[in-house]
């Protein structure tokens, strides 16, 4: 166990930038679900909301979400067992959030969902797993 945020998402991410538009700093927000917890959940439910806006949203930011996911994955060096932790996260994530909250059109939620319970069985095919390095 560890401490986690429990509800890390790009949405609780404060950003700042300096006068050249470089990365100054970035500010986590909202720690009400923090706790202990397993590891690997942090990393799943943000590599699963970073993944939403790729597939969702692609023409708007989809290159930015990727390298955004890959720098984290980086930085962060997860361990094997906290990578296939974040790997079944993010699958259940994806088979649930996009239905109950839409993201996109039906048949992007229908092909989301489907890649969300292939990596729940096979977490190892995450795309997690090739963007880490």
């Amino acid at each position: 166990m560890q401490f986690v945020m429990g509800d890390f998402w790009p949405g609780n991410l404060v950003v700042a930038l300096d006068e050249d538009g470089g990365l100054k700093r970035i500010s986590v927000l909202d720690w009400e679900l923090s706790k202990l917890g397993l590891a690997g959940v942090d990393v799943g439910q943000f590599s699963a909301e970073l993944y939403l806006l790729k597939r969702c949203h692609g023409a708007v930011c989809g290159e930015t979400a990727t390298v955004l996911l890959e720098h984290f994955l980086q930085t962060y060096k997860p361990t094997d067992d906290e990578l296939r932790r974040a790997a079944v996260h993010m699958g259940s994530h994806l088979v649930v959030v996009p239905v109950y909250a839409p993201k996109g059109d039906r048949q992007t939620t229908s092909a989301v969902t489907a890649e969300g319970v292939a990596v729940m069985i096979e977490p190892e095919k995450a795309v997690i797993y090739k963007l880490r390095r």
